[in-house]
């Protein structure tokens, strides 16, 4: 009884990781890329200049990256 639930957790687990695995790997590239252009100092001199909308822009990056 306790083993088939156990068995039940870990297939829904896997199930689960296996469906955000793709966003995983996602915003690992996307927190390299933005290390490695130095795209983190770029990005500030934008988001001074935007106003508001640098609220946007950074909410938006925090949910594509967030490392």
């Amino acid at each position: 009884m306790l083993s088939q639930q156990i068995l039940e957790l870990m297939t829904a687990f896997w199930a689960s990781a296996t469906e955000i695995f793709w966003f995983f790997i996602a915003s690992v590239l996307i927190a390299s890329a933005i290390n490695a252009l130095k795209l983190d100092r770029k990005v500030v001199h934008f988001f001074e200049r935007a106003g508001v909308w640098s609220l946007v822009g950074a909410l938006l990056l925090g949910i594509v990256s967030p490392l």
